[in-house]
């Protein structure tokens, strides 16, 4: 098993839990249906945040749910099993996690991707002008990476990966992890 950022098991405050949801998909299902990643997204969030008024924490979180998930559609290398996204929330963090498995390929390439990503030395604006200038020449397995740097960089959140070997050589548990701090409570008055 190996860890990139500070990964943990629960949020680091204190504070008793205000909402805990689990969900489970078989990515095949979800690359077919294309859209039920967004929409996903949106039922997390509006399920959140319900009778709050944090437009932006609705937001940012659709957004990181949708990165994540999408992500793990993508490259889960057995379409047949599942995908699963686990929110954690109180009242002034959520924490998102999602799990998949990929073949060693995918696994490889993402550790080192993320060895440079959580390396002291990383410059963030750089790597978004280098990767920006790839455009479409960014070969098979190496991905973009921009939606790392969109949830690190615009929302201020602490990103987070293990990677784990499961009992097959070439198949790894890839779990992504992400916490955002949401509005003050006093931000929006109901």
């Amino acid at each position: 098993m190996v860890e990139y950022g500070n990964y943990k098991e629960t949020l680091t405050t204190k504070m008793p839990l205000t909402c805990e949801l689990k969900l489970s998909f078989r990515p095949l299902d979800l690359m077919n249906k294309w859209q039920r990643c967004g929409l996903t997204a949106d039922f997390i969030s509006q399920f959140e945040t319900i009778g709050q008024s944090h437009i932006r924490t609705k937001n940012v979180l659709s957004t990181a749910v949708n990165e994540l998930l999408e992500n793990a559609v993508k490259f889960s290398c057995d379409k047949t099993q599942h995908a699963h996204i686990h929110i954690t929330s109180h009242e002034t963090k959520i924490r998102i996690e999602v799990t998949n498995h990929s073949d060693k390929q995918d696994a490889d390439t993402l550790k080192k991707f993320l060895t440079v990503f959580f390396s002291k030395d990383f410059d963030v604006n750089t790597f978004f002008i280098k990767q920006v200038e790839k455009g479409g020449n960014v070969g098979y397995g190496e991905g973009s990476q921009l939606g790392f740097y969109t949830l690190s960089h615009n929302y201020q959140s602490q990103l987070s990966a293990r990677i784990t070997k499961t009992e097959s050589p070439e198949i790894y548990k890839i779990t992504i992890a992400i916490e955002l701090e949401k509005e003050s409570a006093y931000d929006h008055k109901n």
